[in-house]
């Protein structure tokens, strides 16, 4: 089964620099959840793995190498990146995109 990733799909997000590449880069390998806004607008806002115990948001996923790093952590083959850890969100906005992403 792939792993499963919500996408923000919020005006902002969608308008960001290098949404169109996440979405496709991210269609092709895993199963994507086209969210409404998460309310971050500082996208795009990625949720990987949605529905595990601790899923993971990041902000800003727009370039190769941070979309690269994406699909090495949700595929298993290496933990999350310090180019990543840069665009985790944390706490209470952490925990309002992963109510928003479940929504759906």
């Amino acid at each position: 089964m792939p792993p499963q990733v919500a996408l923000c799909t919020g005006k902002t997000c969608r308008r960001s620099p290098g949404f169109a590449e996440l979405e496709c880069a991210l269609s092709q390998s895993c199963a994507v959840v086209r969210a409404r806004c998460m309310g971050e607008c500082k996208g795009p806002v990625v949720v990987a793995h949605p529905r595990a115990a601790e899923p993971v948001v990041l902000r800003r996923v727009r370039k190769p190498k941070q979309r690269r790093d994406l699909l090495a952590f949700l595929f298993g083959l290496e933990g999350l990146s310090e180019r990543l850890e840069q665009l985790r969100l944390v706490a209470r906005r952490r925990e309002k995109a992963i109510e928003k992403a479940r929504r759906h």
